[in-house]
């Protein structure tokens, strides 16, 4: 009972993890796909009211150019008539007392009698816009509502210029007449000039919506994704938890058959007189069968335990990795005599210790060890070193055996694989001697890697936290 709890807990934590991670994939692609949304709707938006903003600057010069006759008519009136010489005297002159630019409403003030009431200073412009009337020179006349004194540029197409200036955003006109001589003749020119303050507000609002807009809506995707995740991967989580369960109870259940199995192998073994000679090699079959299904089922049961068991530190302890090595490569000598390799071990000057569970320590080396031997001709070479870089162990086990080809070397690490090579090399191999091995160097805060080429030679190097 606590076995299956551990495992739901651990279930429960995995899947976690993984519904996290779903939950955020989807909160960044919802997000980067509004952010696009509200990025175009804004382009869009804020592209229309630009073209909204340069037509009304168009419009307005467009009539401003077509009164210029009638403007000019009434300035050269005002500067020239004798009757308007006292209003005149009244308008503001430079240092020179030359005449400064006035207002269109101080043009239209020398209709102004004592009998008529005063004219009221103003525009006929909405506030923010301003528009200038300038003479074939270049010399600023006359102008309507705010002065915004802009130089003219060099050259002014017929059709008209726009310029941004300042937070400014101006419509440029020339102002020409028909003439016989010259097909057309220069009057002057009209510039109509408006503020961008008033866009920018609406558009400063439109980002601030947009961005708000996207926030709830991304909000409102992370509490609706958190859901489905939950509901989509309730079942499959349940599932893997009963084939885990299913795993670990059919290893546990294996084991006192294949243990009465073994035994009883071995008595008739103990006394071949017993036995028929044609049964000998029978016997010898299912004595090595049930090994192998021992070694098997053995494995799954500790594949099993470290997968449903969440990782309890109570049971480590400070470990001195250059003993426990030692004794893993002595424990194996005879067999690498056997097999006619030279097995050597290079520890550190210093002694080296990891924080961790001695046991699984143990069975992480003895497979990596195990592979090497294995998997190494006669007359190879399998070396164990040790080393420590800062605050991590540093253990490789390198031989100059079979090696692995660098297409399967992503799939060294899951469980029952084994590349062609290996099986035919050694049949009897399971596939769940490397998965035991990254999983008990996950459990310890490590890493595993692995290099290879074929024919050349393996290096598995493990990295464990000191």
């Amino acid at each position: 009972m606590a076995w299956a709890t551990d495992l739901t807990q651990l279930s429960n934590l995995r899947f976690n993890r993984l519904r996290n991670r779903l939950l955020l994939f989807y909160f960044l692609t919802v997000t980067a796909i509004l952010g696009f949304f509200a990025t175009t709707i804004y382009v869009l938006v804020s592209r229309d009211h630009q073209q909204q903003f340069d037509q009304q600057l168009q419009q307005v010069g467009t009539a401003a150019a077509g009164i210029w006759e009638v403007v000019h008519h009434e300035y050269e009136e005002l500067t020239t008539q004798p009757e308007y010489a006292t209003y005149q005297r009244t308008l503001p002159r430079d240092r020179q007392g030359q005449l400064l630019p006035i207002a269109l409403v101080q043009l239209m003030g020398k209709y102004q009698t004592d009998t008529a009431p005063p004219l009221v200073p103003g525009t006929l412009l909405d506030p923010t816009y301003g528009i200038a009337w300038y003479t074939p020179t270049r010399e600023l006349l006359i102008y309507e509502g705010i002065l915004f004194n802009l130089p003219l540029p060099d050259q002014i197409p017929a059709e008209g210029l726009f310029v941004s200036r300042d937070k400014t955003r101006s419509f440029l006109q020339p102002i020409y007449k028909a003439s016989p001589q010259s097909g057309r003749e220069l009057l002057g020119y009209v510039a109509v000039t408006g503020t961008l303050a008033e866009l920018e507000t609406e558009l400063d609002h439109l980002r601030t919506n947009l961005f708000l807009g996207v926030v709830l809506v991304a909000g409102f995707v992370v509490v609706a994704g958190w859901w489905l995740t939950r509901q989509s991967i309730a079942p499959v989580a349940t599932s893997l938890a009963q084939l885990k369960q299913f795993t670990a109870d059919a290893s546990h259940e294996l084991r006192t058959p294949l243990t009465a199995i073994q035994a009883s192998a071995e008595v008739l073994q103990s006394h071949p007189e017993r036995i028929h000679p044609s049964d000998i090699e029978k016997v010898s079959a299912i004595a090595t069968a049930a090994t192998r299904m021992g070694h098997l089922v053995k494995d799954l049961l500790l594949i099993a335990r470290l997968d449903a068991q969440a990782p309890d530190q109570r049971g480590w302890h400070v470990i001195d990795l250059d003993e426990l090595l030692e004794d893993l490569v002595e424990l194996h000598r005879d067999r690498a005599q056997a097999a006619q390799l030279a097995l050597t071990y290079q520890p550190q000057a210093t002694a080296v210790y990891v924080y961790g569970d001695a046991e699984q320590l143990q069975r992480l080396f003895a497979n990596l060890l195990s592979n090497a031997l294995q998997y190494t001709p006669a007359g190879g070479i399998v070396t164990v070193t040790l080393q420590q870089a800062g605050k991590t162990a540093v253990v490789r086990v390198q031989d100059n055996g079979i090696g692995i080809a660098p297409a399967d070397l992503p799939h060294v690490f899951e469980r029952f694989w084994r590349t062609e090579e290996a099986r035919h090399h050694y049949r009897d191999g399971s596939g769940l001697g490397l998965a035991i091995a990254k999983t008990i160097v996950e459990r310890h805060h490590g890493q595993i890697s692995v290099q290879s080429q074929p024919h050349q030679g393996t290096c598995f190097e493990v990295k464990l936290p000191c």
